[in-house]
């Protein structure tokens, strides 16, 4: 089931039994809801139309196509998106991410998680890789800032004082938007090319690059939630030409719901199901990297693939942001006195210059997740 549907025969469980008890959702007269519900994510795992999944399900176009709208309607329009998909509370607590990092937690302990925008999609997530807004339907290419400003209108809700989030240089710093340096090494492509070298030179040589790389480090969740989630549900890269305008702009949401509701009731899921060793050897990390670049430079090769835009015109920094220019310097600045300690330690003099953890650290365990 896992492979044809995408979850577990347990987290299909759950899901059915969900729905259930918070929408309206029941079994039609020759139809359980089990098998609409099978109906839905058939269509969504292969990115299949109505007539593959009737074939599949031995059903007429016209009842898979009705059923399929039936389940989309009733998930989207119930409480239970809003249990699994919602925007955090202003004491939500920091995520275990940071809290169990020591290069993260002294830093970034105020930070609730990071947002930016694919296609015509702006998606927030947290550090745990849940997503905790979703907004489809604006113009494909509309500036990052807009798109932000527009998702504001939709209902998304800037946390309060102290919390903030994390976006690229594409957003104005503001008083709860932390962005990187710009005009400093950020980009991820910028630090692979880097990587290949075994001088100290590829170490961060300035305060601001190095604040970069911890940024890149944690909002690079972001690449690594639309991959997790664009792999598991082919319709996203694909095509859906069968349905309206409004149940286009609905996939993605209810992707990220189905997402959700699969990291949180099925643990095992959160990775790939390998073991994943507890040091890795400087010939490992290296090897790692390689795989990395290569994809990189394979994507940079598709135009079709971003790695990472770079800003053509990047927004000027607004008053209000004037705070948390201050916070990211006052940040930088600790950062910066803290790895000089560590990197001229005693300890650390004795050692190869293992400058790999720093980059490695910016990555998913599966590598670089491309959009």
């Amino acid at each position: 089931m896992s492979d044809k549907l995408g979850i577990t025969p347990a987290c299909f469980t759950k899901l059915v039994q969900d729905l259930r008890i918070h929408t309206t959702l029941t079994d039609s007269r020759f139809i359980q809801l089990e098998q609409k519900v099978g109906f839905l994510l058939q269509a969504l795992r292969h990115s299949d139309g109505v007539r593959k999944v009737g074939h599949r399900f031995q059903h007429s176009t016209s009842t898979i196509a009705m059923y399929i709208h039936e389940v989309v309607e009733a998930i989207m329009t119930s409480k239970l998106y809003g249990i699994y998909v919602h925007q955090p509370t202003p004491d939500e607590p920091t995520s275990g991410i940071i809290t169990r990092n020591p290069k993260l937690q002294p830093y970034f302990g105020h930070c609730i998680g990071a947002l930016d925008g694919t296609h015509n999609v702006f998606a927030v997530c947290s550090f745990d890789l849940l997503f905790l807004h979703l907004h489809a339907g604006s113009e494909g290419s509309a500036h990052d800032q807009k798109v932000l400003a527009w998702a504001i209108e939709k209902g998304f809700q800037i946390p309060g004082p102290v919390k903030y989030y994390l976006g690229d240089a594409g957003y104005t710093m503001s008083e709860n938007i932390m962005v990187p340096y710009r005009g400093v090494r950020y980009h991820l492509r910028e630090w692979i090319a880097g990587a290949r070298s075994s001088s100290r030179e590829t170490l961060p040589s300035t305060k601001q690059e190095l604040f970069n790389l911890r940024h890149a480090q944690l909002r690079n969740v972001v690449e690594r939630i639309f991959g997790v989630v664009q792999r598991k549900f082919s319709i996203l890269t694909g095509s859906a030409p069968e349905y309206n305008y409004k149940m286009q702009a609905m996939i993605p949401l209810l992707c990220a719901f189905l997402h959700n509701h699969v990291h949180i009731n099925d643990p095992f899921n959160r990775s790939t199901g390998k073991a994943r060793a507890a040091r890795m050897t400087m010939e490992a990390k290296r090897a790692r990297l390689e795989i990395i670049y290569k994809r990189t430079e394979e994507a940079l090769q598709n135009p079709a693939v971003a790695v990472d835009e770079e800003v053509d015109d990047p927004p000027e920094d607004q008053p209000e942001g004037l705070s948390m220019e201050a916070t990211r310097n006052e940040i930088s600045d600790r950062m910066w006195i803290d790895y000089l300690k560590y990197k001229d330690g005693p300890r650390r003099r004795q050692q190869v210059p293992d400058h790999l953890d720093e980059l490695l650290l910016a990555f998913d365990h599966e590598g670089l997740l491309l959009r």
